[in-house]
């Protein structure tokens, strides 16, 4: 494979040599315009930094941050801690020490000690599992100030400048399970949109699949109902009073925009329901088939996806993506065992 100069790539980008070095060394201001053609010539000749310079950097120490949800208090992050544990061994030979911050996935205000935290600890980049919208905000804004690096994972958070994103399109999501209720359903008339368990003001996950699940519908000629309901519970048993009182007997169907989709199985609702994630109930209801469908986001390979990218950054091993979309993988009754579950 042949080794690009600068000025060979300036010059294929149609660029100045110093702009092509700033973008490889993540240095100065280029435009954005100008960072894309730069961008998309070294992805067409599958540039890699000169490798004696790269063994010199290896040896330098870089700290990084992960901020995540506490997985004993919400099994969906599980996996994100294997995805993460997968990387540790690798990332110290490059010189990279690991810090991981649990947060409460209840409690903004939690949030916000574990970002003070890692801000305190000055880190050469931060990885954040998002779930708080405004408090979220708050600390990019902090880290951009700082020029610090980071990386998202779960959902992107819209005008902010981070390094990359990993995670699905959370809209196409949306729309994709309003598809499957319309390929299972004839005559669609009335749905219900249920986001569970979180404030939903607050978490721009479940709006952007909220607004892919109406945006499906749009311009349809059949007069079909949706219907959303916002239930903040701990314990299943709650959804009872709360959500019984809005119940209606002529449901189609039923879309929990959260990994909580069990809990609506639990409290004896008999109808379709789909939901995300490979969580251990509801992986027994999809089985059962009192879930129809579960849209796995797969938390593991978007924090390995996440950590990795955002390593090769800091050490300018590679030009990264700005935003890496994964798959919307659709799991049945039929296709659970695909998944190493028996």
């Amino acid at each position: 494979m042949k080794n690009y100069t600068i000025k060979e790539i300036a010059r294929m980008a149609g660029v100045s040599a110093g702009t092509v070095d700033r973008v490889l060394h993540n240095r100065g201001s280029v435009s954005a315009d100008k960072e894309a053609k730069v961008k998309r010539i070294l992805e067409k000749i599958d540039f890699t930094p000169n490798p004696i310079a790269q063994s010199l950097k290896m040896n330098q120490r870089h700290n990084l941050v992960v901020l995540m949800p506490d997985d004993q208090l919400d099994e969906y992050w599980k996996p994100c801690f294997v995805g993460i544990d997968d990387l540790k061994v690798d990332l110290a030979r490059k010189g990279i020490t690991l810090e991981v911050l649990k947060y409460s996935p209840i409690e903004p205000g939690h949030f916000e000690e574990m970002c003070q935290i890692a801000s305190s600890m000055n880190p050469g980049g931060v990885m954040i599992g998002t779930l708080f919208l405004n408090e979220t905000k708050k600390f990019l804004l902090d880290l951009e100030a700082k020029g610090i690096p980071y990386s998202l994972i779960n959902n992107d958070i819209d005008n902010m400048h981070y390094t990359t994103f990993v995670g699905q399109n959370l809209i196409q999501s949306g729309r994709t399970a309003a598809h499957l209720f319309d390929m299972i359903t004839p005559n669609l008339k009335r749905l219900f949109v249920m986001h569970l368990e979180e404030e939903y003001e607050n978490a721009h996950h479940m709006q952007q699949k909220e607004i892919g699940f109406r945006q499906y519908f749009e311009g349809r000629s059949e007069d079909i109902s949706i219907k959303t309901f916002n239930v903040k519970t701990d314990t299943y048993k709650s959804i009872r009073p709360s959500f019984f009182r809005n119940i209606d007997t002529e449901i189609d169907g039923i879309f929990v925009t959260t990994s909580k989709a069990y809990l609506l199985v639990e409290s004896g609702l008999p109808y379709p329901i789909i939901g995300y994630d490979l969580l251990s109930k509801n992986v027994q209801f999809l089985k059962e088939q009192k879930i129809n469908f579960l849209i796995y986001q797969n938390p593991k390979l978007q924090a390995f996806q996440g950590l990795l990218l955002l390593a090769d950054h800091i050490l300018k091993i590679r030009s990264i993506p700005r935003i890496k979309l994964l798959p919307i993988e659709i799991v049945s009754s039929e296709n659970i065992h695909s998944y190493g579950i028996h």
